[in-house]
Order: C-alpha cells, then structure tokens, then sequence
C-alpha cells in the first residue's frame, strides 16, 4: 500500500491540478497534504476531493519539515488502520508501506504508480525516481550525480547518486533506518542528503523511465533569488555534513573565487545565502 504526501505552497489551482492528476490511482493508504501557507484550503480542497487529509501548518516551515510531518502522519495511520483491522499481522506492516512524495507542481501520468511499484519489486530499489519532463515535455530528471570534488549537485542522466525530492517513491523501512529529511536545509538539498544518506546505509536508487511525471515550474523573479540563496548556502551545508576533509578545506580556500563567481553573475542572493551560513555555521 502507498501513502501519498503533498506539500503546498502557492497558487492553490497548482496543487488542485497535482490533486486531480492523482484521481486514477488505486490502492492508496492516504493521500496527505500538507498546507504550508497561512491561507486555510481546506474548503477549496475539500469540494473536490473528500479523501484528502489536510494539515495545517502555523506557518512555512520548510519543504524538509512539512514532508517529515506528512511522512510521520502516514507511517503512523497505516499501522493503525491495517492492525486494527486485523489485515496483517505487525511484521507484515513495517514490510508493506511505501510512501510518494510531491511537489504541488507536479502531475503524473496514467499507470505512473503501478510502474513505480513493478520497478522497485524487479529491481529491489528502495527509492524510485521516475522520468521527470518540464512543462514542454523535454527531460527535467532523469538521474542526480554529486560532483566528487566540490560535493555540488546536479541532474545528469542515468546517475545515482540522488533523485529529486519533487518526486520520490520511498519503502518504509529507510525511514526506519535513516531517520527522515534533514529539516535544517528548508529546502533544496534536503533531497540530496536523504539519498546520499540512504546510499551510504546500503539503499538501492533507481529511476523507473517509463513512469511519467511532469514538473510545471513557474518561476517568479523572487522565487529565483529564494532558490540562488538556499542553493549557495544549503551547499556549503551538504559539504559540512557529508564531504571529506580534503573537500571542506578546498571549498574553503575557494570561497573568494565562488564569491566573486556569484557577483560576476550578480546572483546577489547567493552571496546573501553564503554570507548567512558563514554567520551562523562554518565547514570544519
């Protein structure tokens, strides 16, 4: 059985349009959404599609924190509903639960679910990506790759190395091993750390091509400086957790190069991003 975790924020046509390309799918635990705004939905949502479990947050709390709150609401409703129920026993619970998590910008196709579900059966994958196409049908995603010497990340077809988080299918038990999304990062990179994690603890990435999803990015002039600002500092965030020694100590004697990179650029929010790591964070 699969739970599906939504988070939103934004224009709440985007999250109805996500919400209704979700109608063909069968044999759903829950389908939770995470309203991350201060505007209550419940009435809009609620008009159109019943089985929606709405939480609401008091505020934005963060892509890594609204999911990890979906997620805890979804591992613990399905082991009540399913013991309750006398369906199965305690150890065929923690075997059986697999958990969606999207973007409210997303839409997926027909079949998506069942084809995510027969991959990561055929190919043991503990996490599935599918093939993610942007708004005008070319790729968006279709593979993550970290950059061995700068622990930077980026989409490059058929790596492993992490999925995007707009689209993630994830089995219970690297919940139960590894703990849940760092909420440290707010958001971005969040993703990026979940797999390297997973990878480290033994998981199994893997990308199922022929289950497809559409990423409708919309991307307002503040919205681009919110991602230049969590993207510059949320990386140095990643190499202080997670890169070796050799790699904190050339990103540190290559922070005046990165700096200038970003103002030649005049990605002023990156800078603001690196300023406000520095500030409160260092990399050793």
């Amino acid at each position: 059985m699969t739970s599906i975790v939504i988070v939103h924020y934004g224009n709440i046509k985007t999250t109805l349009n996500c919400l209704t390309s979700l109608n063909h799918l069968t044999n759903l635990n829950d389908l939770i959404l995470i309203n991350n705004s201060r505007i209550n939905i419940k009435k809009v949502v609620k008009n159109k599609f019943k089985q929606v479990v709405i939480i609401n947050n008091p505020k934005n709390l963060g892509y890594a924190a609204a999911l990890n709150k979906g997620i805890k609401f979804a591992l613990q409703s399905y082991i009540k509903q399913h013991l309750r129920g006398g369906l199965m026993d305690s150890s065929e619970v923690e075997k059986g639960q697999f958990i969606l998590i999207l973007n409210n910008d997303v839409t997926v196709e027909r079949n998506f679910l069942e084809k995510l579900l027969n991959y990561s059966k055929k190919h043991r994958a503990d996490i599935v990506s599918p093939k993610i196409l942007d708004s005008k049908g070319s790729v968006w995603f279709e593979g993550g790759e970290i950059d061995k010497n700068r622990f930077t990340a980026g989409h490059t077809r058929g790596k492993l190395d992490f999925l995007s988080g707009c689209c993630l299918l994830i089995k219970r038990q690297v919940f139960e091993k590894i703990g849940f999304f760092d909420e440290e990062y707010f958001m971005y990179y969040e993703d990026v750390d979940f797999c390297f994690r997973a990878r480290m603890t033994g998981f199994k990435l893997g990308i199922a091509d022929r289950a497809i999803a559409h990423h409708h990015i919309k991307r307002s002039a503040k919205g681009t400086k919110l991602m230049e600002y969590y993207l510059a500092g949320n990386h140095l965030l990643f190499v202080k957790k997670h890169a070796p020694l050799f790699v904190k100590i050339r990103e540190f004697i290559r922070l005046p190069k990165t700096l200038w990179e970003h103002h030649q650029k005049k990605q002023f929010s990156a800078l603001s991003g690196i300023k406000d790591f520095l500030i409160k964070d260092c990399l050793f």
